[in-house]
């Protein structure tokens, strides 16, 4: 399943390799997610508007949703699909009642958000900014939201700070991998605010997702432009790498 710069969202057959066209946005579609258990696709794009369809629906549309602006980043889950906008914005829905966000947020002291994942069961929220921050947003524990900063380096003494373009959380341990345009994955302990492991590769990193259970670490590598369209980087690839214990859960 993917969206296109021509506002299409394509499915493809994983049997007869032929894609299917489900449906149009009104401009480009900015990012797709599924939730499996409930059988539903969701994308949203640049025309400021959420859409909810079905394989098993007639003509595939179930829902359309306006957002406040164009949609930047998006997560999803068994029970909440949560959106930041253009404007800074970040919203939650409840996947049984998706008429309207029953979380709603300016994050005014942030830059460009990139990237979300959720966290703790759907009680946390992390966000992934385009200045190396990362916001801990706590949505229905009573703790306060925090942020750190990661991905930076100093180069010839100047302070470099690159985009968080991904961010997947571990199934079992709950930690939280961000992948950034340093070309570098980070696995973090959000309880503890601590470093668990790093891994480095050949260029951005553009995509992140654990398997099922969580022993292996989809790294897709790809140039994002952050130095102008006329770099060239050939190094785009798609890793999958085992993970160790260590290496996605804090040892005390």
């Amino acid at each position: 399943m993917y969206g296109c710069l021509d506002n299409s969202l394509i499915y493809t057959d994983s049997n007869s390799h032929k894609d299917i066209l489900i449906g149009k946005h009104d401009a480009a579609i900015r990012v797709v997610g599924t939730i499996k258990s409930k059988g539903l696709i969701i994308s949203a794009g640049w025309d400021k508007f959420m859409k909810i369809w079905s394989l098993n629906a007639k003509n595939y549309l179930l829902s359309t949703i306006p957002l406040a602006d164009k949609a930047y980043a998006m997560c999803a889950t068994n029970t909440n699909i949560a959106i930041a906008t253009a404007d800074k914005r970040v919203q939650i829905y409840d996947i049984r009642k998706y008429d309207k966000p029953y979380y709603d947020k300016l994050q005014t002291n942030c830059s460009q958000i990139r990237s979300m994942t959720f966290l703790n069961n759907d009680d946390t929220l992390a966000v992934g900014t385009t200045s190396s921050r990362v916001l801990i947003e706590y949505i229905t524990i009573k703790k306060n939201p925090y942020s750190f900063i990661c991905h930076k380096k100093v180069i010839d003494g100047i302070s470099t700070y690159y985009p968080i373009n991904a961010l997947a959380t571990h199934p079992k341990h709950n930690t939280l991998v961000t992948g950034g345009s340093d070309a570098q994955a980070s696995v973090w302990d959000i309880e503890s605010h601590k470093k668990v492991s790093n891994l480095g590769f050949m260029s951005s990193i553009s995509s992140l997702a654990y398997s099922e259970d969580g022993s292996k670490l989809a790294i897709a590598c790809s140039y994002n432009n952050d130095n102008g369209i006329n770099e060239k980087d050939g190094s785009h690839k798609v890793i999958i790498r085992n993970m160790t214990e260590t290496e996605v859960k804090l040892i005390k």
